[in-house]
């Protein structure tokens, strides 16, 4: 997911962030990744996403009939495809939906003016890998966060640019942003570009 965000010129990521609780103190319900740009207008575009990386690919549809309930349907079969539990239906998290107004208020707080006209887009994305980007259409998570596919998001983060230079975006967002992440990676993930340096207090 890091590697094909990185696709996109002069964006700059952050991957596997500690979440927030009712007091926006740490927790481990992480956000997976923070995509940033600074548009040559000079507005800030922030993704807040949650990579899902379930079985099946381009042959597969997700969609959802029950309100937190994900369902899987294979193209070539005209079936329900069915999970480790031997049903069709998958529970969608509610981490997302519970984590946009906790990181709203930390940011309002800790960023104050810098946030004021940043367009912050909160997505779960679902990839295929190998296997291709599956269909996903008009499916929302719960707390109303659209679901793509990784070919979507990618387009939309292209679609705000082109971008400045990542030296351009405030340093105050990128230092506040290097604060929230845990100490490991998960495995296969990277920042795609360098992070700008910060300056050092004297």
């Amino acid at each position: 997911m890091a590697k094909t965000v990185g696709l996109v010129p002069n964006v700059i990521s952050f991957w596997s962030l500690y979440g927030l609780d009712e007091n926006l103190h740490d927790v481990d319900a992480d956000i997976d990744g923070i995509v940033v740009g600074l548009g040559l207008d000079d507005r800030l575009h922030v993704w807040f996403v949650d990579a899902k990386n379930y079985k099946g690919g381009s042959d597969t549809v997700y969609t959802s009939i029950t309100e937190g309930e994900l369902l899987r349907l294979s193209v070539a079969q005209h079936a329900f495809v069915r999970g480790v539990n031997g049903r069709p239906e998958m529970p969608m998290s509610e981490n997302m939906g519970r984590q946009r107004p906790l990181w709203n208020d930390l940011m309002r707080r800790e960023l104050g003016y810098i946030m004021w006209k940043a367009d912050v887009q909160w997505r779960v994305c679902l990839t295929g890998g190998s296997h291709g980007s599956p269909q996903v259409d008009d499916l929302l998570w719960p707390g109303k966060v659209p679901a793509v596919n990784d070919e979507q998001l990618i387009d939309e983060i292209a679609a705000c640019g082109p971008y400045k230079d990542i030296s351009q975006i405030p340093i105050e967002l990128i230092t506040f942003l290097r604060g929230r992440l845990k100490p490991e990676l998960p495995q296969g993930y990277t920042n795609p570009v360098p992070l700008p340096e910060v300056p050092m207090a004297m």
